[in-house]
């Protein structure tokens, strides 16, 4: 599980859990998640096509949320019996307006797994579950890995953009973009100056070559450099892409700090690759580096929440750029 938690629902009426998921998303987000609507159908029309894809491992899955009468005479036990007859065994909170319709459900026999709710109780019942299924993805040494997945989505996100900035069609000069990328990278990470200075940019490949090398910093680096680069040189008339004006307006409305990147995003990470889980004075778990100094950097629950949403910022911070580089949304 990640910073989104999947939540599917079977309701024939969307308007009746319509404030369950508000309520959920807000809760969510407290805890620096983010919901994520699967989408709501009315019957089991396309369950055999959502099973398909959980198990292709093309969809996730945290929660289902079941009414108990749905569209065409279907119900919400028979979808059950079906999920997991199909070897699907995501929690499901099964809920109806009807205060009696447990005593109908005893009669087909027990259903597995299950959490039962009325239609009123729900968002209150909806949130304890999401709380109980988010314990380990709270639980620091949970949280060390859910912040390493994060965060190498974040250096795909940031490789994609540069490859799209260098590799398309924004600079009648990329080749001029390259060499600045690289001499920032050489004059700030000397060990690997050697490897660099082979890198020749002129080569049609050498933006793959050059983004072997660069560390999550310097793609931070390059994606700010090469966005600022862009926006001057599409006032000054320097920038090839037709439709330029219109991206950096766009990408001008977005604030990427790199050195802040740095603080809260890789400097995190790579305490979190070489920390270990510890009590401190007041008998509370915490992760403690094991490369810095004593008490140089210890992560708590308070900042393991920051944590999360500074992971949600640049997510929403570099998805907006992708999307305004590639005009496609980050998969």
């Amino acid at each position: 599980m990640r910073l989104k938690f999947n939540v599917l629902c079977f309701e024939d009426n969307p308007t009746n859990i319509r404030r369950t998921l508000r309520i959920v998303r807000g809760h969510l987000e407290k805890s620096g998640f983010e919901l994520h609507e699967l989408g709501t159908y009315p019957n089991s029309d396309e369950l055999k096509n959502i099973i398909d894809d959980v198990n292709a491992k093309r969809l996730d899955v945290d929660l289902i949320l079941m009414d108990y009468k749905l569209a065409n005479g279907d119900t919400g036990d028979y979808l059950i019996k079906n999920i997991r007859d199909l070897d699907l065994l995501t929690d499901i909170i099964f809920y109806s307006q009807d205060p009696n319709f447990t005593n109908e459900l005893k009669k087909n026999g027990p259903l597995e797994g299950i959490y039962f709710a009325g239609r009123d109780t729900l968002p209150d019942k909806a949130v304890r579950v999401i709380d109980n299924l988010l314990k380990k993805a709270l639980d620091l040494s949970g949280f060390r890995g859910l912040f390493m997945a994060e965060t190498s989505e974040l250096d795909d996100m940031m490789h994609h953009i540069i490859l799209e900035f260098l590799d398309g069609e924004f600079f009648k000069n990329p080749v001029d973009e390259k060499r600045a990328i690289k001499k920032k990278a050489m004059d700030s990470c000397s060990n690997q100056e050697k490897r660099l200075e082979k890198i020749n940019v002129e080569n049609p490949n050498g933006t793959r070559e050059l983004l072997k090398e660069l560390g999550a910093y310097h793609k931070a680096m390059a994606v700010a450099s090469l966005k600022k680069s862009f926006i001057k040189k599409t006032r000054t008339g320097e920038a090839s892409d037709g439709n330029s004006k219109n991206i950096a307006q766009k990408l001008s409305g977005s604030q990427f700090d790199v050195e802040q990147y740095q603080k809260e995003i890789v400097t995190v990470r790579n305490m979190l690759a070489h920390a270990r889980e510890t009590v401190n004075a007041r008998g509370v778990k915490v992760l403690k580096s094991t490369r810095q100094n004593k008490d140089d950097f210890v992560l708590d629950e308070e900042k393991s929440l920051q944590a999360r949403r500074d992971l949600k910022k640049y997510y929403e911070l570099l998805g907006t750029a992708y999307k305004t580089v590639t005009g496609k949304e980050w998969d």
